[in-house]
């Protein structure tokens, strides 16, 4: 299976550092691939491994569903001694506060600068899914993979791109 995640990083990591050798030599052998492959109708997108197979979301959704993910297991931590369906009942219980609180505020933010990192990590979490409250189900499939992925950073991404170590917030 290809990593599509992975493929991206590695791109960013070519335009980001250039001195990474490995991506460097990635990206060359991709690039003369695609030359020798072009006029049977290869495309960049594909030689890079970055097309969704049929029936598969493209990147940039799979990388918004893992924001989202890694922002929904940091928000159920404080709650791990219960059930993963309890887990996923507080978890939206609080994104649904927040949402009729300070969401109306943040909505329209690229980025929140909260000391309070459980609303840093709720603010998170809406913006990936647009500011719909996830269901109880979404929230449970995400709590049973617990490994938060390593995102590319910006400076203001997802609470998963950082380690926070405060996470004894209370409801």
């Amino acid at each position: 299976m290809i990593d599509v995640l992975g493929n991206v990083a590695a791109l960013r990591a070519f335009t980001t550092d250039p001195g990474n050798r490995a991506a460097a030599e990635w990206v060359a052998d991709c690039v003369a691939e695609y030359l020798e492959r072009a006029d049977k109708g290869v495309t960049l997108e594909e030689i890079f491994g970055l097309k969704p197979g049929r029936g598969q979301s493209p990147w940039w959704e799979h990388k918004v569903r893992a924001n989202r993910d890694a922002a929904i297991r940091y928000l159920a931590r404080p709650f791990s001694v219960y059930p993963i369906s309890e887990q996923a009942r507080r978890v939206v219980d609080a994104a649904s506060r927040y949402r009729r609180g300070r969401w109306r505020f943040d909505r329209g933010k690229a980025f929140v600068d909260y000391k309070d990192s459980k609303n840093r990590a709720l603010f998170d979490m809406l913006r990936c899914t647009g500011g719909e409250l996830p269901s109880e189900p979404i929230v449970r499939h995400a709590l049973a993979d617990r490994e938060i992925p390593d995102l590319a950073s910006n400076g203001h991404g997802p609470i998963a791109e950082e380690v926070i170590h405060d996470a004894n917030w209370s409801e």
